[in-house]
């Protein structure tokens, strides 16, 4: 139905996207807030799903910083010798 058709295009937006992990926490987050406003949550569960949120959005901020971090020139020809 319409829930599973919405499920597909957010699946797609996400694989799609130039930033996966920034495209999934901003569904998250979205995701949090409409069943926040729909009352679908305990006060207790929102608050868990954000901090669990929170500290996904620190990991992937971490990864990202360790992934554009260049590799020192020195370094790499120290380990391209053992290659």
């Amino acid at each position: 139905g319409v829930r599973q058709s919405w499920r597909a295009r957010g699946i797609q937006q996400v694989l799609g996207a130039n930033n996966m992990p920034l495209t999934l926490l901003t569904s998250l987050s979205s995701q949090l807030r409409g069943a926040n406003s729909m009352g679908t949550m305990t006060r207790e569960d929102l608050a868990i799903f954000k901090e669990s949120i929170s500290a996904l959005a620190k990991v992937v901020s971490d990864c990202e910083k360790l992934r554009c971090t260049p590799i020192p020139l020195s370094y790499s020809r120290h380990t391209s010798r053992f290659f």
